[in-house]
């Protein structure tokens, strides 16, 4: 696939900021002005859309209404307590839903900036309810590997599969499934990891390593007989799940910083 050149790039930044504004802050503006709440004439220069991760709808912020913290260069001295307005921002670095603000939500946030809109936006869900997924898991991990360590291996397979079904839970919640939310049964997750390995959105090798493990924790728990596996295919494993789960939390769990940005005068903006 060939490189995207800055003009392509450019387009499809404007692309995003139009439809942000067709989809959500357009017809909030048409609402809030057929109702009599904005003074005229209405300048717009921030906005702010949470989405969220249960069954509920959106919430648009306007203006002074938008909250975040943000990494940004500002144009001018500043001491400390000192506000900060969009005339000052230079550029933003980061841009994230403020501390008191849900933690399981998705965002978009639109700040005017010289004349430019910067568009940062993080559709990730339910990064509170994975990061404490993956917590536990992270916990179940080192009881495999310790395990292992001592040739344990009806403790090394429960504990590792426990690891891989949290790890799995927390893949899981960052999409936007409602009805996941309080499942925990291992018959939901089974399903739901294989079905988003067969669309690529997940690792094959994690889900195999995830199943092969489903397969012989009951075994390892209950079997009057020993299991036969030898040390390299269960260091094989345990390495997969936290490869696996580092993966993701260097990449789905942190984040993200999706800058775009676009002149004013090319958005439909009020």
């Amino acid at each position: 696939m060939s490189e995207e050149s800055p003009a392509e790039a450019d387009s499809r930044s404007l692309t995003t900021i139009q439809d942000f504004f067709r989809l959500y802050i357009e017809p909030e503006v048409i609402r809030r002005e057929a109702l009599g709440l904005l003074v005229q004439p209405y300048r717009l220069h921030a906005a702010q859309v949470i989405w969220f991760a249960e069954d509920r709808a959106p919430q648009i912020r306007l203006n002074q209404e938008v909250r975040a913290m943000a990494r940004a260069k500002i144009g001018r001295s500043l001491s400390p307590g000192d506000p900060i307005y969009p005339s000052d921002l230079e550029e933003l670095e980061e841009v994230r839903l403020a501390e008191d603000d849900d933690p399981n939500a998705a965002h978009a946030t639109l700040i005017l900036i010289k004349g430019h809109w910067a568009l940062w936006f993080d559709c990730t869900y339910n990064k509170a309810r994975a990061a404490n997924a993956m917590t536990k898991a992270q916990e179940f991990l080192s009881a495999a590997a310790t395990a292992l360590a001592k040739s344990h291996l009806a403790a090394f397979f429960d504990n590792l599969f426990s690891a891989a079904e949290l790890a799995a839970r927390a893949e899981l919640l960052l999409t936007p499934d409602p009805g996941f939310i309080s499942k925990t049964n291992h018959k939901a997750i089974h399903s739901r990891i294989n079905k988003q390995s067969c669309l690529g959105n997940v690792s094959d090798q994690f889900v195999r390593a995830f199943n092969r493990l489903s397969e012989l924790r009951s075994p390892a728990r209950y079997s009057h007989e020993s299991i036969q596996f030898d040390e390299a295919q269960c260091a094989e494993l345990l390495q997969t799940v936290s490869d696996e789960m580092a993966s993701l939390r260097s990449s789905r769990l942190r984040e993200e910083r999706s800058p775009h940005s676009a002149p004013s005068q090319a958005s439909s903006s009020p």
